[in-house]
């Protein structure tokens, strides 16, 4: 039987022992060590190896960016960060997710008759890390391995909005089936706020479509999320919400750990099925939707991410099609699920980054009319 062993990083020796408390309620889980700083967690980590290490934003020394990437040299555990509050120090939780944090959660704690609150996230966060640890590992050795070089040369500046299309030929178009809003769907995960706050950054305004974000995120953190991506893209983002439709010149982000979907009315909503999925919200989920339901024209895009959430329902959305596009290696944070994509065929184009949003504005130009298989 497979012990997971997972290392605590907190300032606080209260704080480690109820984190050790939680970790231990889980069965086959080990606390392998404690740190109270930084480098000693960095040290510790390179000395005795763990799946898992619970890393406090409050730690002192470096950032906690800079201690996820330290920590990934030394050892290639998955790091979940643990924040004390939700609004506090967010710029630093998404900084140390660039850098590879798989999650954020929020600290459990005890009341006065020491029973353990606050600790359900946790739990599942934990399980789920320890499955996915592995294959950070796997994804980052096989990156090295061969998918045709996408186009990472001359990478364009940001547009400003006031500037015209760089491809010039015609005007955008809001929804050729009819006169359904265009839909721009986007999936990521591990790196993800970043990676969608720069294709949203660089989409001319007004945006003659409607956009609707699939993250992997706990649904305490959806609306922080949805705050930073705003504030750092300058483009209108806002959380979905069940019975919500297409808003032009906007983006939706999914809001709950229930699956986002497209229904047939074309509104949105929420499922909790398949239940035993582990990526909550599912890309796969909603990407599916789109292809099944959504009647006017769509472009898939499937960003940086651990695992294959996504891969499957582009390929549906494209043999339904839609226009697809996955984010290359290059410019991933993790190249798993856009990796995933490519090697099925789910992609029509792989590209870095920062070329995802003039490719999304070229494919909204016209209409599909034929389907490569």
């Amino acid at each position: 039987m497979t012990v997971t062993r997972v290392g605590i990083a907190h300032p606080s020796s209260s704080a480690i022992e109820v984190l050790r408390k939680a970790v231990e309620s889980l069965p086959d889980h080990v606390v392998a060590w404690s740190a109270r700083d930084a480098a000693d967690a960095v040290r510790r980590a390179g000395a005795e190896a763990v799946s898992v290490v619970l890393l406090s934003v409050d730690l002192p020394g470096p950032t906690a960016a800079a201690t996820v990437k330290r920590l990934d040299a030394e050892c290639r555990a998955a790091v979940l960060l643990v924040r004390t509050g939700r609004g506090e120090r967010v710029n630093e939780v998404y900084d140390a997710m660039e850098e590879g944090a798989l999650d954020v959660v929020d600290m459990p704690w005890l009341d006065g008759s020491s029973v353990l609150h606050g600790v359900s996230s946790l739990v599942r966060k934990l399980a789920l890390a320890a499955r996915l640890g592995a294959r950070r590992a796997a994804d980052r050795a096989r990156s090295e391995a061969a998918l045709p070089a996408s186009a990472t040369a001359n990478v364009p500046a940001r547009r400003p909005s006031s500037e015209p299309p760089a491809s010039a030929g015609g005007s955008l178009i809001v929804g050729a089936r009819g006169h359904v809003p265009a839909m721009v769907a986007i999936g990521a995960s591990t790196g993800g706020p970043n990676a969608v706050s720069r294709v949203l950054a660089s989409l001319e305004r007004p945006f003659p479509g409607g956009i609707v974000i699939v993250q992997h995120v706990d649904e305490s953190f959806a609306g922080t999320i949805a705050a930073w991506i705003a504030q750092s893209s300058g483009f209108p983002v806002s959380l979905a919400r069940a019975g919500d439709s297409l808003r032009v010149g906007e983006a939706l982000l999914a809001a709950t750990s229930d699956h986002l979907r497209v229904g047939s009315d074309g509104r949105l909503d929420y499922i909790a099925e398949p239940r035993d999925y582990p990526y909550r919200p599912s890309v796969d989920v909603f990407f599916e939707s789109v292809a099944m339901h959504h009647r006017g024209t769509a472009v898939g895009v499937l960003l940086t991410g651990m695992g294959r959430d996504g891969a499957k329902g582009l390929l549906a959305m494209r043999r339904a099609g839609h226009r697809t596009i996955a984010q290359d290696e290059g410019s991933s944070v993790i190249y798993g699920m856009p990796r995933a994509a490519a090697e099925a065929g789910a992609a029509d184009e792989i590209l870095h980054i920062d070329r995802v949003g003039h490719a999304i504005e070229r494919s909204l130009r016209g209409r599909r009319t034929s389907l490569s298989p």
